[in-house]
């Protein structure tokens, strides 16, 4: 951070109703680094806005804002602490103001070129170009010969106060590259106003023209990079060339304070204005302190003279103090005037001084204090708010208020009565004495005695001190206004227990490894509830602290279960785990893997020896028992897992890999005349083939040539081998072609002749005889071959005659016959 340059610090009127406490009380302000950045954004770039709202503090009232330029050329900056020693405020650039920040993004190749603004129209500002002119008259320097990019901002403004004042930092592009050249960019602060005359231009009602503000400080010359520089006037100036700054800003002056006098409530007349000297590049700004621009007089504060923690003035118990402040115009004689509101609720009674009319300030003087006397009335009135204001004879000051809260005195006193009586049954008990207070005015003072004796506690509290039996410990309390004092004693007595005794069995026997069993103590008697419990092996491994404990011991062992109450007692006792031993649990198997021909069966086997026994097994697909033997017949490769389990849970695994050697043979017959055609269609590895014909061996190819010699059936059979010897076989029917005889008609006359209407043929595997009458009823059905329809209608012996509709179907073996047609039947 920059140091200021005569920098001061113009408090805001504020009323402090403060208390003052016999030490110092501090109060931790944390502080954050931020990140410099503008905004020309909105209202952001609005110089109105900026003025009325950002730039103008206290005691100062602002008309006719005014301004020249476009929006980009003003904006609002935050961060700017830790570069130009205040963290927010205005900015006012002959070029682009967000361009200041080193986070903008540079423009062109010239990084010098980042915050010019070379689109602005020629602007020239005849009070500017005399600035310049004498600034390097003074110097002996080439002054400019134009002035460019010009941004101003004015307004009319009405100060309460014979002073204002307010800082701003000078930043510049320029440094050092054009430091005493004609290219030196310019600015001004130049006022107007009554008793105010100058060289520079004024609105036409301030005819005495105006001042310029922007000089170096204790000189009549104006700031530019050429008067404040490394070389010039170097305790107002900042390098950043180096670029330590978050700036694109090569150097920039320390924060430098402008006060001047004004008149106070008659308007005056104020204008900020920065432009390019001679050129449009390199640009420059001037940074404002927010809410700088100030013209306050007067600040009240109030305290109260003794020392309270609460925020009020107590009866009988304080006293008020007022601290009137002066802050500037100090060569004249001031007048304040005291004046109680109507809406206070306390009055001139309240007081035991009287409250004086006017607080007068003569020249030279800062600080008057006036103290005010808050008296017992003796009244039960509540809270009572003291409302008052001051008021200057200025008429344009805004009157100081003053407000606080008045509380009836208030007697101390305890909630609770004097004398108690602590009773101990441990001689090391933890105590912690607190007395409840009532009344008084707060911050109470504690005097802590033992049997009459000042011990050293805490101030508000009693413990870890040490007592016995028949002790007696006194507090001794005062407030704020030491005006009374009360004392609260405790009693100590102790209540001794009886010896802590434990009881456990004896033992306990269990069966398995891993059965868990519960153990709790038979009885617990004596000491002082509630008791704490441990229970642990011999070697001191803690297995539990619950009053029970649920365990599994793998092998015999004892446990030890110690209890301790709350006063440090304690007993121990002792139980025997006894677990039986069994011999170790092993698990065999007939094989671990094999080869199995497809369709073939293996038995799969399993042996348990030792541990509890009654073993029981879970073949894995939900078949479970005590049998250790089962066939398998896998039609695929099979892992068959089995888990064996004791009568105690201990669990073995066995497994059985079963690779299986896929073989299978199959053929169809497809019949053409009195030809066979075979189509074999078997499955395995490397398989050989075998045919049989009636059982004769006639081929060993994998799809012989069948001729069909006789219309009788034969047998046809195929042998299949794999590589490794595993067989399948199929044999099927080989029959000559399917021929049916179907009459056309019969005659049921009972003459032994032709009396049933029957389909002829060979032997059938399946058949299906339908007979329909000319309307679709059906009349007959059968699936013998042998059977034949008599004529007769169904359900009676009437026959018909005429022509019957007929479906037939015929299989035999791979052979099919299917026939719809028609027949007669004469009578």
């Amino acid at each position: 951070m920059n140091p200021g340059t005569n920098l001061h610090m113009f408090p805001k009127r504020t009323l402090w109703l403060g208390v003052l406490l016999g030490w110092m009380c501090f109060f931790g302000v944390g502080s954050a680094y931020s990140q410099f950045a503008v905004t020309s954004e909105g209202q952001n770039g609005d110089p109105e806005h900026l003025v009325q709202n950002v730039l103008i503090g206290e005691g100062v009232a602002v008309s006719n804002i005014q301004s020249a330029g476009v929006q980009g050329q003003f904006g609002y900056f935050t961060g700017g602490e830790d570069i130009f020693g205040f963290p927010r405020g205005v900015i006012i650039s002959n070029g682009l103001a967000e361009a200041a920040p080193r986070s903008h993004p540079l423009n062109g190749s010239n990084q010098e070129d980042a915050v010019s603004y070379e689109y602005f129209e020629s602007s020239d500002d005849e009070d500017l170009l005399t600035v310049s002119q004498e600034t390097s008259s003074q110097l002996g320097i080439s002054t400019a010969n134009a002035i460019n990019d010009v941004a101003s901002v004015s307004f009319d403004f009405i100060p309460t106060a014979d002073e204002v004042s307010f800082q701003f930092v000078f930043a510049s592009e320029e440094y050092p590259d054009y430091i005493e050249s004609k290219f030196n960019d310019v600015f001004g602060f130049f006022v107007a106003g009554p008793e105010i005359s100058g060289p520079y231009t004024a609105p036409l009602e301030y005819p005495n023209g105006s001042q310029n503000l922007a000089l170096v400080p204790g000189q009549n010359l104006g700031i530019t990079v050429s008067s404040v520089n490394e070389d010039r006037n170097r305790q107002f100036y900042v390098d950043n060339t180096d670029g330590q700054f978050a700036t694109h800003f090569n150097g920039f002056t320390t924060t430098i304070t402008v006060t001047f006098d004004v008149v106070s409530c008659q308007k005056h007349h104020f204008r900020f204005a920065i432009g390019d000297g001679t050129d449009f590049q390199f640009d420059s700004a001037i940074l404002l302190q927010e809410g700088g621009f100030t013209g306050e007089k007067f600040n009240l504060t109030a305290e109260s003279t003794l020392f309270r923690e609460e925020a009020f003035y107590g009866e009988g118990c304080a006293m008020a103090q007022l601290e009137f402040t002066r802050l500037n115009g100090f060569s004249a004689t001031d007048s304040l005037s005291f004046n109680i509101l109507p809406t206070s609720q306390a009055d001139a009674n309240d007081f035991g001084s009287s409250i004086p009319d006017f607080v007068v300030f003569q020249p030279g003087d800062t600080v008057q204090t006036v103290t005010l006397e808050i008296v017992n009335d003796e009244l039960q009135e509540g809270d009572e708010i003291f409302r008052a204001e001051v008021q200057s004879d200025n008429s344009c000051f805004q009157p100081l208020p003053l407000e606080f809260t008045i509380r009836d005195f208030s007697p101390l006193r305890l909630d609770e009565p004097a004398l108690t009586q602590e009773i101990f049954t441990c001689a090391d008990n933890d105590f912690n004495l607190v007395p409840q207070i009532a009344g008084g005015f707060g911050f109470y003072q504690f005097e802590w005695l033992r049997n009459g004796q000042i011990i050293p506690a805490e101030r508000d509290s009693a413990w870890q001190v040490e007592v016995f039996d028949g002790d007696e410990i006194s507090v001794r309390i005062t407030d704020t206004c030491i005006s009374t004092a009360i004392t609260k004693t405790w009693e100590f007595v102790y209540n001794t227990p009886d010896p802590l005794l434990l009881y456990l069995e004896d033992q306990r026997a269990l069966r398995c490894s891993n059965q868990q069993t519960t153990l709790a103590p038979d009885s617990v008697r004596g000491g002082e509830p509630p008791y704490s419990y441990r229970w642990y092996l011999p070697d001191g491994t803690t297995l539990g602290t619950n009053r029970t404990l649920q365990d599994t011991f793998p092998q015999s062992t004892e446990v030890i279960l110690q209890v301790n109450d709350v006063c440090g007692l304690q007993d121990r006792d002792t139980i025997e785990i006894s677990v039986q031993v069994y011999p170790p649990y092993e698990l065999t198997q007939n094989f671990t893997d094999t080869l199995l021909c497809q369709g073939e069966s293996i038995p799969v086997m399993w042996n348990a020896t030792g541990g509890a026994g009654n073993y029981q097994a879970n073949w894995g697909d939900n078949f479970n028992g005590t049998s250790n033997t089962r066939v398998f017949k896998p039609s695929k490769d099979t892992v068959v897992s089995i888990t064996v389990a004791e009568n105690c849970g201990l669990k073995k695994v066995v497994e059985y890999l079963i690779d299986v050697i896929p073989v299978k043979a199959d053929f169809e017959i497809r019949y053409e005349n009195d030809r066979v055609n075979i189509e074999n269609y078997s499955i395995g590895d490397q398989l050989s083939y075998q045919w049989f014909y009636d059982g004769v061996p006639f081929s060993e190819t994998r799809t012989p040539m069948v001729e069909i010699v006789d219309t009788e059936d034969h047998w046809l059979l195929l042998q299949v081998r794999t590589a490794s010897g595993c067989t399948d076989s199929l044999e099927k029917l080989l029959a000559p072609p399917l021929e049916l005889f179907i009459p056309t008609g019969f005659t049921p006359n009972e003459d032994g002749l032709n009396d049933t209407w029957r389909v002829y043929g060979p032997p059938l595997d399946r058949f299906l005889l339908e007979v329909y009458d000319r309307f679709g009823q059906l009349l007959f059905r059968t699936t013998e071959p042998e059977q034949g329809w008599d004529g007769r209608l169904p359900g009676t012996n009437e026959r018909v005659q005429g022509t019957f509709a007929v479906y037939i179907l015929a299989e035999r073996g791979n052979q099919r016959i299917e026939r719809r047609g028609s027949f007669t039947l004469v009578r």
